[in-house]
């Protein structure tokens, strides 16, 4: 059966799908098509309206060819063709390149036509054969071609590639890159009973026996330690999760993908093979995944691991850490962990379900407020485009700090310099302008290099800066004298006319407004920065500014984020960010509004006063963390051994690429300001529109509708909601900073470049998740760390719930807070609840707790 294009669906008309014949292919020069629209087939005879269903195919598909997909390597074609012709014998095959195959990048499509038709399971085999075959050579192959439904792109060359614009064509119409070889459609198709295929074939089935048998033998071990506790009569919390919680919906929630071949297969986000080695039975999961096991994943035997859906809940969605899994159940059912099942009945269910790696007992004294934070996953620096990851590289290359640091540095500028030039529309409501601004905060220890990276990531607006200032000094000079004589004739019709009112209002008028002072040269303000300072420079300066903190210490620590200051700044900068119209309202200047001002921000800030912004319940109950993109990268330190002969071989390739970047940032930042109202700059600007395409718009659309899924009850994203509303926008806000970059003039945002935006917004996702995961950004264990510093200071061996709240830490100034941050000590047993109260100081105290450790 053959389409067009990724969307092409006929489930909504009930429409079969059209044939070609393999034939057909063989004979086809490329078409001519956008990606959207470009021609693919899937190697099976039915064709029905649900033919593009995995599911559907492998019910009732006969396949007719194998397929094969590379994308990485930059193979030449000789090698795969090399490869091919010794796999497929004597048989016909076909291998051409992809649309976006270049020189340094060659991508290629392999087409083999069988002997006879086959359904889905011999196909499937055969298949993941080839895949075998070809990669036992060192060629990567896209194992998603092994799924019933996965679409093969025919060869197709468009005029210009959708993601760069690259020329595919010459002005001719002909191919610039495409190339090709077959053996001819005359050629026999490829057995599967014999050959290399059937040899790799009868590997892959002795190894599925093999696997089958001993996911027997783990899952009637796991079965009979489950049947022993049901007849001792251990009805645990763990059997009420495991009957509400079935195997398959956790696996899928934790990034297991399902076998295309059996249903019951999966493979573990730990696997670094593509075999599906954990397979369902029943309400059990067995794995002979060694990374499954060195992970820590249930409970070992000596071929892999097995467990149910709690020890999948205890280890992903508590680190592994059983007490925590056991406590966040009974705080669901509404109650406080009983005694019983923090000692006994847990020690009891540690030993069953994971004796590998055992929890402390209630005897082993107090447990860290906070986990140890988890190595971050990689930046996808590739994702940022060429400018950008270039720039990244060469500033990581450099100034030797990590890619993570180097990307925000990036990033921040060629947002302050793409969100003076455009809004992008995205489909929320009818379309809704948003602006390009971006909030980043890196999270980096000082020596760790964040002043020499930004100082390299701003040079063209300084050097925009410098020009400015002079053009502004020598505009000052002239509007001192202008407003000079304007004051002096105000003054003098004022004593000249002072006994006639109307005269002198009529004068007045006659003179007009003063003159304009000239525009500040400020783009991005060094130094102690506060809300006060950039609320003036915005009424007196250009729209589009930046807040790039190298030492953010010196703005969280200072005037503008206060305590009585804190709730106005935080408003200020949520509706800068927002795009929204700024207010500022005093006494001696009366109301001013702002309009259409942007604001761009990079906070690059130490581990210490990180927790404290991050943990800061004024700022996440405002909204303002919820904007912020966190990045908290390893720092490189004692890893930075100079070898200068290689250094300096990179130096002038790597200038080369930050100098490509600048001129990036100074075409967008250089480009005029176009003022609602020259005589009235509070206005606001004009701005260019970014629209999604429709392909574009469609993924934004999935993307948003994906996060909303994850924030319901109970959900993976439930307690990240804030953030995780506002990332969609994010993305759609990067995506149109790298569509500018690329391209300054242009009008839409193509889907490939929202592809990369969303790979970056997830990166920034998973980083606030690992960070929050371990506890440092909880406000509840913020405000049980500094309750515990407080008693460490106090030294009192027995503290009372209102001495708590009177004179303990700010944070918490009321009886429930205290009895909550208590709360959580006692479970870290750091404190001991005396039931009846106690005597302190010859008064008796209801709720006391004796401190049983000092940290």
């Amino acid at each position: 059966m053959t389409f067009r294009g990724q969307h092409d669906t006929h489930i909504k008309t009930g429409e079969d799908y059209s044939t070609i014949s393999l034939g057909e292919i063989f004979r086809a020069t490329p078409a001519r098509r956008a990606k959207s629209h470009a021609p693919a087939m899937i190697p099976s005879t039915y064709h029905d309206f649900d033919g593009r269903n995995h599911k559907r195919q492998q019910e009732e598909g006969t396949f007719v060819a194998l397929a094969g997909d590379i994308d990485d390597g930059d193979h030449p074609l000789e090698t795969v063709v090399r490869l091919v012709k010794d796999f497929a014998g004597a048989s016909a095959w076909l291998v051409y390149s992809s649309s976006s195959s270049r020189p340094g990048n060659r991508k290629w499509r392999i087409i083999l036509p069988l002997e006879e038709a086959v359904a889905f399971p011999e196909w499937n085999d055969a298949q993941n054969a080839f895949f075998d075959v070809m990669e036992n050579h060192g060629v990567k192959m896209d194992r998603a071609l092994g799924y019933a439904g996965q679409p093969v792109f025919l060869p197709n060359v468009p005029d210009v590639h959708d993601g760069t614009g690259t020329r595919l064509r010459n002005e001719d119409g002909w191919t610039l890159y495409y190339e090709r070889e077959t053996s001819g459609a005359d050629a026999p198709g490829l057995p599967l009973d014999r050959g290399p295929v059937a040899e790799r074939i009868r590997v892959i089935e002795e190894r599925r026996a093999r696997d089958d048998a001993l996911k027997e033998k783990i899952r009637r071990e796991a079965q009979r330690k489950r049947q022993e506790r049901i007849a001792a009569g251990d009805e645990s919390l763990i059997d009420a999760f495991n009957a509400a919680n079935d195997v398959e919906t956790l696996l899928l929630s934790h990034g297991y993908k399902q076998s295309p071949r059996n249903p019951k297969d999966w493979r573990s986000p730990n696997q670094t093979s593509d075999s599906y080695a954990t397979r369902v039975e029943g309400d059990k999961w067995i794995s002979l995944s060694g990374s499954d096991a060195d992970a820590g994943l249930g409970a070992r035997h000596p071929s892999g691991c097995y467990g149910d859906a709690f020890d999948l809940f205890v280890h992903y969605e508590h680190g592994g850490n059983r007490n925590a899994a056991f406590r966040a159940l009974h705080q669901e059912r509404g109650g406080e962990t009983p005694l019983h099942w923090r000692n006994d009945n847990l020690a009891t269910n540690r030993a069953e379900h994971s004796p590998a790696n055992p929890e402390p007992s209630a005897t082993d004294g107090p447990q860290p407020l906070f986990r140890e934070v988890g190595a971050p996953a990689p930046y996808p620096v590739d994702a940022m485009g060429p400018v950008l990851a270039r720039a990244a590289l060469a500033l990581e290359a450099l100034v030797d700090l990590p890619i993570a640091s180097a990307a925000n540095s990036v990033l921040a500028v060629a947002s302050l310099a793409a969100q003076g030039c455009a809004n992008a529309i995205l489909p929320i409501d009818q379309g809704t302008p948003v602006p390009l601004s971006l909030y980043l905060l890196t999270v980096l220890d000082s020596g760790d290099r964040k002043s020499t990276a930004d100082k390299k990531a701003l040079k063209p607006i300084h050097q925009f800066e410098r020009e400015l200032k002079e053009i502004e000094a020598g505009q000052r000079q002239k509007y001192d004298a202008e407003m000079a004589a304007y004051d002096t004739h105000i003054k003098h019709l004022k004593n000249k006319l002072k006994s006639d009112r109307h005269a002198l209002q009529a004068a007045l008028m006659e003179m007009g407004p003063p003159p304009h002072p000239p525009l500040s040269s400020v783009i991005a303000p060094a130094g102690d920065q506060t809300i006060e300072g950039l609320f003036r420079i915005y009424q007196y300066g250009r729209p589009s500014l930046a807040m790039l903190c190298d030492d953010a210490g010196t703005f969280l620590g200072g005037y503008s984020l206060k305590a009585e200051q804190k709730i106005s700044t935080t408003g200020i900068l949520c509706r800068a960010w927002d795009g929204s119209k700024l207010e500022r309202i005093r006494g001696g200047d009366g109301n001013t509004m702002l309009y259409d001002r942007r604001l761009a921000m990079h906070l690059m800030v130490q581990s210490g006063l990180a927790q404290d912004f991050l943990g800061d319940e004024r700022f996440s109950d405002q909204g303002l963390l919820a904007r912020f993109l966190i990045a908290a990268p390893k720092s490189y330190a004692g890893k930075r051994i100079r070898d200068d002969v290689l250094y300096q071989q990179q130096v002038s390739h790597k200038e080369a690429h930050l100098a490509a970047y600048h001129d990036a940032i100074d075409r967008l930042v250089r480009r005029p300001i176009r003022w609602r109202d020259s005589r009235d700059p509070s206005l606001g600007v004009e701005l260019d529109s970014l629209h999604l395409t429709a392909e574009a718009r469609a993924l934004w659309v999935d993307f948003a509708n994906e996060l909303e899924q994850k924030m319901g009850p109970g959900g993976e994203l439930a307690s990240l909601k804030a953030f995780a509303s506002k990332l969609p926008e994010n993305a759609g806000r990067i995506a149109g900073i790298l569509t500018l970059v690329n391209d300054p003039d242009a009008v839409v945002i193509e889907r490939d470049t929202l592809a990369s935006a969303i790979t970056i917004a997830n990166h920034y996702l998973s980083e606030t998740v690992r960070l929050t995961n371990a506890g440092g950004i909880d406000p509840e264990l913020r405000r049980a760390a500094e309750l515990l510093k407080w008693l460490n200071e106090r030294g009192d061996p027995v503290i009372g719930l209102s001495t708590i709240y009177q004179y303990g830490p700010a944070s918490i100034r009321d009886a429930k807070k205290a009895r909550e941050a208590m709360g959580v000590l006692a479970e870290h047993r750091w404190v001991k609840s005396l039931k009846g109260g106690a005597e302190i100081d010859g008064k008796r105290v209801r709720e006391a707790w004796r401190v049983t450790s000092r940290a």
